[in-house]
């Protein structure tokens, strides 16, 4: 979409934004959960733009602790575990050995 496809973007391809892409659906998943833990720790959110940031700081970092441990434990698992099954159905099925029953008949 930035560039020709067969160039890595140098900001998009960094190290640090291909893990903060592959963290971001567990950040969705367990966006909620980071919120639950945040809740108790700050109690009322004062509607003060300080507040709301520092809100969002610990929220994110809670979300995106939850969801690097998520890739590494579920979802890098399972893409491996699906990658070895595709692999497995696609490997060539042994030929059955044709009995030609004319050329055995035939041989002496």
């Amino acid at each position: 979409m930035l560039d020709r496809p067969d160039t890595p973007h140098r900001v998009l391809g960094s190290t640090g934004m291909v893990t903060l892409g592959r963290w971001s659906y567990g950040l969705f998943i367990w966006h909620l959960a980071a919120l639950a833990m945040v809740f108790p720790v700050i109690g009322n959110v004062s509607p003060s733009p300080a507040g709301c940031r520092r809100f969002l700081v610990l929220t994110l970092i809670f979300g995106f602790a939850i969801a690097a441990v998520s890739y590494a434990l579920v979802e890098s698992p399972c893409r491996e575990a699906l990658r070895r099954w595709e692999k497995r159905g696609k490997q060539p099925a042994e030929t059955p050995q044709v009995i030609d029953a004319e050329a055995d008949a035939i041989a002496p």
